[in-house]
């Protein structure tokens, strides 16, 4: 079976010139596109709504304005320059501006280019209600929660080295083979909120009774149910 990744990956590669990949989470989006990207040796350009469009390590002017970044998109991938690196472009909760006359046309004028171009545009919302203009050249992916290996790598993120407020390096020493079952409490859950429930059940426990602590994620995890997340 296909990872989320590959999925992505395949659909970049047979050309599909505007996904929409709904999901919760940017860090786990951004980590993986960096791979996709290194992968499919295409130049990475990201924007959202605070930075605004950074593209080659630079800051577009006034991008902040999902319109004005849209305009800098839009150039880029109609220019008939040649030589440059295909490129991919993710848009962070760009969703509540499709319905911008001009974005939208913009999107509907580019999308059947892209494929010819080597550009591919990347939505990313947790969820996306389509205009109807763009419903044929605009491809939806839902980003499953992590796995439980997934999930066992976060897991040994967490027991690694970290900084206190003061820059100061912390370790934390757990019993050996926790991480399995630290994992499996916390299916469910994204990496981020796995993430917290680890620390919380560390400082609870120190991961001394793993009994305690695999109650304490699964405690954490319930008040995550309660919110109507999963």
């Amino acid at each position: 079976m296909k990872t989320f990744a590959q999925e992505l990956e395949l659909a970049i590669r047979a050309q599909y010139p505007i996904i929409a990949v709904e999901t919760y989470e940017w860090t786990r989006v951004k980590e993986m596109m960096r791979d996709v990207a290194k992968s499919l040796q295409r130049d990475l350009t990201n924007w959202n709504r605070v930075d605004g469009l950074i593209r080659d390590g630079k800051r577009v002017e006034d991008s902040d304005d999902p319109i004005v970044a849209m305009r800098t998109i839009y150039e880029v991938c109609m220019a008939t320059e040649s030589g440059r690196k295909s490129e991919i472009f993710i848009l962070y909760d760009f969703n509540t501006y499709l319905e911008n006359v001009e974005i939208l046309e913009r999107l509907r004028l580019m999308a059947p280019e892209l494929k010819y171009r080597a550009k591919t545009i990347i939505l990313v919302a947790p969820a996306f209600a389509i205009p109807h203009d763009l419903e044929k050249d605009l491809t939806i992916l839902s980003m499953p929660l992590p796995t439980r290996e997934e999930l066992k790598l976060v897991f040994e993120r967490f027991t690694g080295e970290t900084k206190d407020k003061d820059g100061m390096v912390l370790s934390r020493t757990v019993p050996p083979d926790i991480a399995e079952e630290a994992a499996h409490a916390a299916q469910g859950l994204t990496a981020e909120e796995a993430y917290n429930a680890y620390i919380r059940a560390y400082l609870e426990s120190r991961y001394e009774d793993v009994k305690n602590a695999v109650a304490s994620i699964l405690s954490q995890k319930e008040q995550t149910i309660r919110k109507g997340r999963i």
